[in-house]
């Protein structure tokens, strides 16, 4: 069933996700549910948000592709478009923290 995700649910699902990326890449694929069920219990500890471990790993992947889009419209990609959400999360996300650390760095040189 989809949920309606709120700013500070949302703003909260990125925090811990940045938070936990080294551990989240140190995970094997199959233990990543686990890392999502951890997120999905704090969103519900600290704000009351009710959402399952899968709707929190959609939730963050819909922002990377919104993201993405975003970037390619932004850059003049036919490809892109803008988005309401790509906008309001450029910030957050234009360091890509969500990938492995290696190739974070290796995008910079």
């Amino acid at each position: 069933m989809p949920i309606e995700w709120t700013r500070a649910a949302t703003d909260h699902l990125i925090r811990q996700r940045r938070r936990g990326n080294e551990r989240y890449h140190d995970m094997d694929g199959r233990s990543r549910v686990s890392f999502w069920k951890t997120t999905a219990r704090r969103l519900y500890q600290d704000l009351r948000f009710h959402c399952s471990a899968r709707q929190c790993e959609q939730r963050f992947r819909n922002l990377i592709w919104n993201f993405n889009d975003f970037v390619e419209w932004r850059n003049g990609g036919s490809r892109g478009c803008w988005t309401r959400i790509g906008q309001r999360y450029y910030r957050s996300f234009k360091s890509r923290f969500w990938e492995q650390p290696e190739m974070r760095h290796s995008r910079r040189r």
